[in-house]
């Protein structure tokens, strides 16, 4: 879809990448706004053609009442549960996302890592222990935690991210099971399909790699009961995709020993708060939660930003 000088508007533009914003800048006219909620916001989007987004809000029929010219938003993420899909084909509104992107997002290795971290300080015991160290106490007892050899890890989705963090549990001498609805990429890594109960099952840690889209409910109340006594949950994927009262459920009841996530149900529309596990964390330290920062890294989030600025230059260029 061709564009002469596009009228740009970057709504989350703190620490964006110099480098993708010099592309922005060749492509068209650009305005940049800290916040979609700055003074200036919407008049600037009501003539704007393209729309540069990050996580901070839901693109969707109310917020993008303004934007009469809008024909691209362009989302340096794979997950797209913050723009109303249906709504944006009804506008033929063009979504550009990093879906799809699998050679490029394979030297991304920001969630595995971040996944990879939250399973670490949830079986170190890392948060409270430091906490209690804050508070003036020196007891190691009080934080014994387990080792990583030997036990198991169920990875759910084998996608980009599951593949590099069983890379990671290879390297800490875990043994590793996965399920994916795509066979081909069981094949692919030449593990066995093992069943979704049976994985629950026999995981010492079980992490969650799946799209948040379609999958809702994934991980139902019913499901998360075969989880392994005192396992450990991990999800840097949705937090649609399981039932945060059952998982909170199995806490409290201490059938699994921690749980440790990266998203909320419904995070993105300030429901914090209501959240079961936000709730449960408040006076106990087995839930670990962290503000959907498994991508935030300095390096990823430039890396992305100027993949997708030259995505943009392309398809501005059909």
């Amino acid at each position: 879809m061709r564009l002469h000088n596009p009228q740009i508007v970057i709504a989350e533009a703190s620490e964006y990448s110099a480098e993708a914003l010099a592309l922005y800048k060749q492509l068209g006219e650009v305005q940049l706004f800290l916040s979609p909620d700055e003074i200036g916001f919407e008049d600037a989007i009501a003539i704007s053609n393209v729309l540069v987004v990050r996580l901070a809000k839901v693109w969707n029929a109310a917020s993008l009442a303004q934007a009469h010219h809008l024909q691209y938003i362009v989302t340096p993420t794979t997950g797209l549960d913050h723009i109303d899909i249906a709504y944006c084909e009804t506008r033929n509104i063009k979504i550009l996302s990093l879906q799809g992107e699998t050679h490029f997002l394979d030297n991304i290795p920001s969630t595995a890592e971040h996944t990879w971290a939250l399973l670490m300080a949830s079986m170190k015991r890392l948060v409270p222990a430091t906490a209690d160290v804050l508070q003036g106490v020196w007891n190691r007892n009080d934080w014994k935690g387990n080792n990583l050899q030997g036990k198991s890890i169920g990875i759910i989705g084998l996608g980009r991210v599951g593949r590099q963090v069983a890379r990671f549990a290879t390297a800490f001498g875990m043994r590793w099971l996965a399920y994916d609805i795509n066979e081909e990429q069981l094949r692919n890594e030449a593990v066995q399909p093992v069943p979704l109960i049976e994985l629950l099952q026999q995981s010492d840690v079980i992490s969650i790699h799946i799209p948040g889209t379609g999958n809702d409910n994934f991980l139902s109340a019913e499901l998360l009961q075969h989880c392994k006594p005192g396992s450990v949950l991990i999800n840097t994927s949705r937090g649609n995709v399981w039932n945060e009262e059952a998982v909170a459920g199995l806490i409290e009841q201490g059938l699994i020993a921690a749980v440790a996530t990266d998203v909320i149900h419904d995070e993105l529309n300030g429901h914090l708060t209501k959240s079961p596990l936000w709730q449960l964390a408040q006076h106990n330290n087995r839930v670990l939660i962290t503000p959907h920062i498994a991508g935030a890294t300095y390096e990823s989030m430039a890396a992305t930003e100027i993949f997708m600025a030259k995505k943009l230059q392309q398809a501005l260029l059909q």
